[in-house]
């Protein structure tokens, strides 16, 4: 925090598997920047992994390549593969603080953002379960008691609300990150 540069850290919070306690600080999210949308707020999480739910979603972690292979896009654009070293867990969040403090509480992060690093080596993606729960039990089952008829009440499951949001974040990490150039349309004046 002190130089700015967050690339060994990143590195290094990579190589962490075993951990049982995560906590994540660092400039990570712009969405406060209202002029150009590209200067970050900082941020803290504390988090204490579900074992038992992580052991769940490892099956998923195996699937990335090919869901990266599988892009519906051509194939001169599926070059790049972004790093295998992936995770994806399941956490209890104990402490948020800074920007993600501000307003509604976050319920998954994929990180780090910097390309690069999600190229060479992944990202981790951190389900934060007791705050999906949270939204779940007091946001959507309230609404889906307003909007839903009673006979489709049996439909509305916190697994399927967690495996929505999970794979939004997997959706994250996969994709183009630098498409190939087409050929320019520079007319000189």
């Amino acid at each position: 925090m002190v130089t700015d540069n967050f690339t060994a850290s990143d590195y290094a919070w990579l190589d962490m598997k075993n951990n049982g306690l995560d906590i994540i600080i660092g400039p990570i999210e712009n969405y406060e920047d209202k002029l150009f949308n590209a200067r970050t707020s900082y941020e803290a999480y504390v988090l204490i992994k579900d074992k038992e739910w992580s052991k769940r979603l490892a099956k998923y972690v195996k699937m990335l390549p090919e869901l990266q292979k599988n892009l519906p896009v051509a194939a001169k654009y599926k070059a790049e593969t972004p790093g295998t070293d992936s995770e994806l867990n399941a956490y209890d969040v104990v402490y948020y603080a800074g920007d993600c403090n501000a307003g509604s509480k976050t319920i998954a992060v994929n990180l780090p953002n910097d390309e690069k690093i999600q190229q060479e080596k992944g990202t981790r993606r951190s389900q934060l379960k007791n705050a999906m729960q949270a939204k779940f039990d007091k946001i959507l089952v309230p609404i889906s008691k307003e909007l839903i008829d009673t006979d489709q009440q049996q439909y509305i499951k916190f697994d399927a609300f967690f495996a929505n949001v999970m794979f939004h974040e997997v959706a994250h990490g996969l994709g183009i990150k630098k498409p190939l150039p087409e050929k320019a349309l520079y007319v000189p004046h």
